[in-house]
C-alpha cells in the first residue's frame, strides 16, 4: 500500500502517505474515488498536485470505510463554511473527525472521535528567506527564538514553529480569519518541549493540545481541542 501507520497519540490514528510517483499505486487509488473526485483531480494543472490529491483522498476513504464499517459507495464528504471537510454516511454527518496535510512526497492523515483536529506536515526548505517570512507570521517570542539559533538549524526551527501554527489553524477550521502573527504557540514548545496547551486569543474558553510530530525527513504537528 502507499500508506502505513505513523503513530497513535491520545487515541488518534495517524497515517503517513507515500506521495512519490508510482503508477500502480495511483491507478489503484483512483479506483476508490467517486466521479466528482475524479473530475476534481483533473483540474489540477501540475501532475504532482493531482497525485497528492488522489493518493491522500483514496487513503482517507480506505481508512474511514474501515473505521466506520461502511461501503466506499456510502461515504461522501461535506464542507464547512471555510472549506474544512467532514465525513457523511448515506447523507448523514458522522462523529469521526479527520484532517489531511501533504508536502513534497509526504502526506499525513489524522482520524479521531469527536474532537476538532488539525495536522500539518512540511518539508524543510532552507533556501527560503526564513527570517523575512518569520517576521510576518511569528510573534515576538517566536521571532526571538528563530533569530537565536545557528544558521544550520534555522530551517528546523522555522518549520517546527510553522507546523504548530498551521495545525492549530486547521483544527480551528476557520481559515486565516485569525492571522498566524496574532498568536504565539505554547512557550514551553518554543523552548523545545514536545507537547503543550494553547488557547486562541479570541476563543479563550476553549483549551487545545499541541504535539510536535517532527522527524528527520519533515516537520509536523498535531492539534486537537480538548473536550
Amino acid at each position: 500500500m502507499w500508506w502505513k501507520p505513523f503513530r497513535q497519540l491520545e487515541g488518534f490514528q495517524l497515517i503517513w502517505v507515500d506521495l512519490a510517483a508510482d503508477g500502480r499505486s495511483e491507478l489503484e487509488a483512483a479506483s476508490w474515488l467517486n466521479e466528482a473526485e475524479l473530475l476534481r483531480s483533473k483540474l489540477f494543472r501540475e501532475k504532482h498536485s493531482r497525485r497528492r490529491f488522489v493518493l491522500c483522498r483514496a487513503a482517507l476513504r480506505i481508512l474511514l470505510c474501515d473505521r466506520l464499517k461502511c461501503d466506499n459507495r456510502q461515504l461522501a464528504f461535506g464542507y464547512g463554511d471555510h472549506g474544512k471537510p467532514f465525513a457523511l454516511i448515506a447523507g448523514h454527518e458522522v462523529a469521526v473527525r479527520f484532517n489531511v496535510s501533504h508536502s513534497g512526497e509526504h502526506g499525513l492523515i489524522v482520524i479521531g472521535e469527536g474532537n476538532q483536529l488539525g495536522v500539518d506536515i512540511e518539508m524543510r526548505c532552507p533556501r527560503r528567506p526564513l527570517t523575512a517570512i518569520g517576521d510576518r507570521v511569528f510573534g515576538v517570542r517566536e521571532r526571538r527564538a528563530l533569530a537565536s539559533v545557528p544558521a544550520a538549524r534555522k530551517a528546523d526551527c522555522f518549520y517546527r514553529f510553522w507546523t504548530f501554527k498551521e495545525a492549530l489553524l486547521k483544527g480551528r477550521g476557520t481559515g486565516f480569519s485569525l492571522s498566524p502573527a496574532e498568536f504565539e504557540t505554547p512557550a514551553a514548545m518554543i523552548d523545545g518541549a514536545g507537547r503543550g496547551y494553547f488557547n486562541f486569543p479570541d476563543w479563550p474558553e476553549e483549551r487545545w493540545s499541541l504535539a510536535d510530530l517532527g522527524q528527520a525527513d519533515f516537520a509536523a504537528a498535531l492539534a486537537w481541542r480538548n473536550e
